[in-house]
């Protein structure tokens, strides 16, 4: 699948409903409930629900003024990232992240980076994950620096914040420059207004399906959900196994109920990293989703695997294909 095959990524920023027009900003429906459904007229008497399917118009009480007022403040945590924005982005095959997997798995995981989840890299070699959810909004954009042996970079990024030498890691957002030593970035982060959803959240809308080699695979609401940690982990596990659909809850901060309402009435199994305050944040998670998901279950894969403490599904596929090459190697 190509990136013209995305439907809604297509669309102009500003979209028509009958003679009002609104933006793509989502907010909750104030008559269904439904989160990332409501998008209010630009003029601001109202708005229409694509969950739902019903226009709500406010009037001039007080009661419904406070809740205008509720819902305009709510849209402005909504931003999605515009195709310019995402268009500026290099291809994937240019990050350190890419070279070395791609040295590992083959060029067609490349593909599966590039094609199925959209991957990016700025013009320094950081790896831009792309947020997409499930209606085909970019949600958002991560950035994180690898180094060439695929590995993380932790000094990753160097800011300059106040007269002050920063370094992060990781940010949410992408670095357009450099001026000296110092990272210029563009951020999306919640301060600014932007939101986020589960990575690889695209694929539980039946209507997106995934290419890995010359097979198609298509998805439905029966399809079994495997949670992972990291956006990296999905990339690998999903390339090796396309048939279930896998996720990432974005790292440490774990899962949300908001985000966890996408997985309304899913299988879900819950799979995170071999460390103790994993299978801590993996008890949360299933808390979380207990009477949202249809089942969910903590899967534990490395008791049948002699592993590092932190490694994780896709770190096992990892040291597979390296012991499968030194194997062919030796012959």
């Amino acid at each position: 699948m190509d990136f013209h095959s995305l439907p809604n990524l297509l669309v102009q920023s500003r979209r028509q409903h009958g003679n009002k027009s609104f933006s793509s900003n989502r907010t909750s429906c104030p008559e269904c409930g439904a989160k990332r459904a409501f998008a209010e007229y630009d003029d601001g008497s109202g708005g229409y629900c694509h969950s739902c399917g019903k226009t709500v118009m406010y009037n001039s009480t007080k009661k419904q003024g406070k809740q205008m007022k509720k819902q305009q403040e709510k849209s402005q945590l909504l931003q999605t990232i515009t195709l310019e924005q995402f268009n500026e982005l290099r291809s994937c095959d240019d990050s350190n992240f890419n070279e070395y997997f791609g040295e590992l798995f083959g060029d067609a995981f490349n593909k599966h980076c590039n094609d199925n989840y959209f991957l990016r890299a700025d013009d320094y070699g950081a790896t831009i994950f792309t947020f997409i959810d499930s209606q085909g909004f970019i949600r958002n954009l991560k950035s994180m620096a690898y180094k060439q042996d695929g590995h993380r970079d932790k000094v990753g990024f160097v800011l300059k914040i106040k007269e002050k030498e920063t370094t992060i890691p990781v940010f949410y957002g992408y670095r357009y420059a450099k001026k000296g030593k110092y990272d210029m970035i563009k951020s999306t982060s919640v301060k600014k207004h932007y939101s986020q959803c589960l990575f690889g959240e695209y694929y539980l809308n039946s209507h997106n399906y995934m290419i890995v080699g010359d097979r198609t695979y298509k998805y439905d609401d029966k399809t079994p959900v495997i949670l992972l940690e990291s956006e990296k982990s999905v990339l690998i596990s999903s390339f090796h196994y396309p048939s279930v659909i896998f996720l990432a809850t974005g790292g440490t901060n774990g899962l949300t109920e908001e985000k966890a309402e996408i997985l309304k009435d899913r299988i879900v199994y819950i799979m995170f990293d071999n460390e103790e305050k994993a299978q801590l944040r993996a008890e949360k998670a299933k808390i979380v989703l207990t009477g949202i998901a249809k089942s969910v279950d903590i899967i534990d894969i490395f008791k049948n695997y002699k592993v590092e403490e932190g490694y994780d599904l896709a770190d096992i596929l990892e040291q597979q294909a390296i012991l499968r090459g030194e194997q062919k190697d030796d012959k």
